[in-house]
This record gives structure tokens, sequence and C-alpha cells, in this order.
């Protein structure tokens, strides 16, 4: 490291230290807890800053490219690559302490997530109340959301834009503001997120018909403005047809299959494809020590998607509640883009991590609604996964 990295490491930590107590107390995460969150995170930067070293990453040419400044603010890699030079060009900030910045947005978005869990997993005892610990260290979402590149941004918009959901009446401009941040790098994504809005807001009960109408305007006028730059993100052309959406899918299916993640999905059904995506490797096609963690994290979203989703998801559907309508119809639009279009399992390890949270919010609303059956109560509504609401049973790290 150099003089200045030196200087700018602890001062960049210090920041994301300050930051991690703040957003702690909005919402309702204990100041221990969320400080190791942070240590766990931010150790995860520091172990992909050094698997980067030796290894090939996108981390490095990202920060190689914004060596040479030219900023290009377009959606995709430009806008990373010119946002990741506003601190090596312009203000000098070396490799480590640029992982740093990015390190500060992923931990934001995994600390989201984790009050999310948390407030909404049912008060219980013995293993089943560590599930939602299990899930916020996952070593895979602190890893791909630690480094430079397009992760940690969409990782927090999607958790920001789940946050958003739970009280969607007073967190308009949240939702807005991750559905910004996730267009930047990812535009076709925050047209699933867009739609994923509309669709729930339409089906949901509690919405009255002038806020219902405003909503959709809303969402249709930025729909009409993300569309058009998704669909030439995505190299679909000009007139989309059916034809042309189906050969986009048939040539990415062969995309990225090289490299010991590559895998032929092009014979493979829809639900294999997902099954493919969402779950592999497990075990019996991990390759080295990475697979070997991948397929433990696996294992665990495969347990929480058979035993709890099936069978609690429908208790909770019935509410008709704007977060659970968004987070199954965002989980459910994005599985099947993403299955039907990626070839590798590497890559789709880190895609997933835009696709998780909502699922993991899904199993957490599905584990309370199976709880409150098995007790017997008659509350079934889910008004109250409002953060500010503390109740009973809400933990203390």
């Amino acid at each position: 490291m150099s003089t200045s990295d030196i200087i700018l490491t602890p001062l960049l930590l210090a920041v994301t230290l300050i930051m991690t107590v703040t957003l702690a107390g909005r919402v309702g995460l204990s100041n221990r807890f969320a400080f190791t969150v942070f240590v766990w995170h931010t150790m995860f930067c520091l172990i992909y800053w050094k698997f980067a070293q030796n290894n090939s990453a996108d981390a490095k040419v990202y920060y190689q490219v914004a060596v040479a400044g030219a900023p290009e603010w377009s959606p995709g890699t430009r806008f990373v690559e010119s946002f990741t030079g506003l601190f090596v060009y312009w203000l000098g900030f070396g490799e480590f302490p640029t992982y740093l910045v990015f390190n500060m947005i992923g931990l934001a978005g995994l600390l989201i997530l984790a009050a999310l869990i948390l407030d909404v997993w049912p008060a219980s005892t013995g293993l089943v109340s560590s599930v939602p610990y299990a899930i916020v260290f996952l070593p895979g979402l602190s890893f791909w959301s630690a480094s430079i590149g397009k992760d940690a941004l969409a990782f927090f918009a999607v958790c920001l834009a789940a946050f958003s959901f739970m009280e969607i009446g007073h967190r308009k401009l949240l939702f807005a503001t991750a559905v910004v941040v996730m267009f930047a790098v990812r535009p076709h994504v925050a047209s699933v997120m867009l739609i994923a809005a509309a669709i729930a807001l339409v089906t949901s009960k509690g919405v009255g018909p002038l806020a219902r109408v405003a909503a959709l305007a809303g969402v249709g006028i930025a729909t009409a403005l993300v569309l058009p730059v998704t669909i030439r993100y995505t190299g679909l052309g000009d007139a989309v047809t059916f034809q042309s959406a189906a050969d986009y899918i048939e040539m990415r299916q062969g995309v990225n299959m090289e490299g010991g993640g590559g895998i032929d999905i092009s014979s493979m059904s829809v639900p294999a494809q997902m099954f493919t995506y969402l779950f592999r490797p497990l075990f019996f096609d991990a390759p080295g020590t990475m697979g070997i963690i991948a397929s433990l994290e696996n294992t665990l979203l495969l347990g929480l998607v058979l035993i709890l989703i099936p069978r609690g998801l429908f208790v909770v559907w019935r509410e008709h509640s704007p977060a659970i309508r968004y987070n199954a119809v965002y989980a459910f639009l994005g599985l099947i883009i993403f299955a039907t279009t990626t070839a590798n399992l590497g890559l789709a390890l880190r895609q997933k991590t835009m696709i998780l949270p909502s699922i993991f919010i899904l199993s957490a609303l599905a584990a309370r609604a199976l709880h409150r059956a098995k007790a017997n109560t008659d509350e079934w509504t889910i008004e109250s996964t409002d953060l500010t609401v503390h109740e009973p049973w809400r933990r203390s790290f």
C-alpha cells in the first residue's frame, strides 16, 4: 500500500463504522450485532481483494479502467467504471480504499436485509431460531457484495427496495432510489423491479383508488423511460418480437460456458434451469473449496424453499400485502430471466445476490405465518412488518 492508502484505510473504516451504527439505529438492530456484521462483511472485502490479486476478477478491470479517467455515465459497466473513477482518478484512492467504498455500500444492504429478516422471523427456540443468523452470515452474500463492481450496488438496491415495500406508503422515495441505483448498473433488473411494483400495487389490499392510480402512473412513466434503455442494454435491438427474444435467450445460453463453472442449460427444461441456477453446485458437482462453501449455502437455501415457502407462502399470499406480492413477483421474474440465460454456475452465484434477499424475506414471512398457525392464533395480518414497530420478541444480539 502507498502512504495515502495507509492513511485512507483507517479513515474509511471509521466512516463505515459510523454508517453502520447510524443505519442500525434506524432499522432497529443492536449496535453489538451491527458491529459483528461490519467486521464480517469487511473481512470478506479483504478476502476478495487478496483473491483478486492472484485470480481473474472483474474488480481488477474496473480499477484499471478507472485509473485512466474518461468517465462515461451510461448504464452498466461504463457506470461502474465511471463511479470507480470518482475515487481513483479524481480523489487518488488506491485499490484497497476503493474496495472499502464498495464494501460500505454492500454492508448497508446486508444490514437492511438483516433487519428485515430478524424483524419478521418468529420467536422460537432451538435450531430454528438460528436460521435468520445463518442467512445473514452466509459467506456468499458478503463475498460478492464487498468488492469493486456491480454486485455491491445491485445488492444494496434490492435490499432497499424490499425494505421500501414493507411500508411502501411512507417509503416511495426509498423505492425510487433503489430503482435508480439498480438502473445505473443493471437496467434490465430495474425493469423487473418496476413490473413487480406495478403488479404488487394492483393486486394488494389497503391501497386506495387514487393512490393506486397515482402509483401506477408513476411506475408506468418510469417503465416507459427505463424499458428502451433496457432493450438497448440487453442487445435485443429496436424491434422486439417473440422470435428476437427467443433468439436472444438461445444466444445467452451459450455464453460464459468456458471454465469450470460452465454448464449446458440449452437442453434443460425451464424448471431444471431454475433448479440449477438456485441450488447448484450441490456437493456432487462442487469445484474446489469455494464450490463446497457454495454447496453448503445452497443446501440451506434448498431447505428454506422446500420446507417453508410451499406451506407458508400460500397463507401469507392471501393477505394481499404489497410486501409479499412485490418480493414474490420480483423473485419469480428475476429467477426466470437469469435461470434461462445463465450458463455458468460461478456467474449464477454472483447474480443470485439480486434474488436471494426477496427469497429470504418470503421465507421469514412464511415461517412467521406457520408459527402463528401452529399457535392457533387469528392474527394473520402482516402490517406490523414496518421496522418502526418493535415487537416483544425483537432480538438483540
